[in-house]
């Protein structure tokens, strides 16, 4: 599998760190927007424009409501875990824990998953409503959005793979430099709890 050697003309580990206080701090916004618009009811003034058309106004107002409100929390909730695993990202790339970017890379290859079928849907209600506009911008966006996600990805495995082989050098070299096998035993099996 392809591995990035640099993050946007920076270092793996510069280019993650940076990726994971961007995560963090996004994260943070979206929490406080998302949770400010089911706090004070914002979420239904998106609802009428799409209804005002319909030709069962209170149906279609009752299902976008559900889907827009849905929305919106399941929004909140994806923010608070990357918000977690975002930290753990940034702490475990300072202290060269390589067991705390395994939550990252699993989330973020969750949230890929879920965009390309949130991105789906979305198209296939903006083609079944004949919104073309808003069905090519939607394509767009998702388009960007996944491909962003899965060069993060790979940055952050990157850097992943990169500080295991050397913790893996490192482990090997003191193997066959110890003068007593059970230093380079005990030091090899720290390897194994990083």
């Amino acid at each position: 599998m392809w591995e990035p050697k640099e993050c946007c003309c920076l270092k793996i580990k510069t280019g993650s760190l940076l990726l994971g206080g961007f995560l963090l701090i996004t994260s943070v916004i979206f929490i406080v927007m998302d949770a400010t618009m089911l706090a004070d009811g914002s979420v239904l003034q998106i609802v009428p424009n799409h209804c005002a058309d319909s030709e069962d106004p209170a149906d279609c107002y009752d299902f976008y409501f559900k889907w827009a409100r849905g929305t919106v929390a399941f929004g909140l909730a994806i923010g608070v875990i990357q918000a977690l695993v975002s930290s753990l990202l940034l702490y475990g790339i300072l202290m060269e824990k390589t067991r705390l970017f395994i939550p990252f890379m699993l989330v973020l290859l969750t949230q890929i998953f879920i965009h390309i079928i949130f991105a789906l849907d979305l198209l296939y209600m903006a083609g079944t409503l004949q919104y073309w506009t808003e069905m090519i911008t939607y394509g767009v966006i998702f388009t960007l959005v996944i491909f962003l996600e899965v060069f993060f990805l790979l940055v952050v495995r990157a850097h992943y793979l990169q500080v295991r082989r050397s913790k893996m050098i490192e482990c090997l070299v003191m193997q066959k430099y110890a003068s007593d096998s059970t230093i380079g035993n005990e030091i090899c099996s720290l390897f194994k709890n990083v």
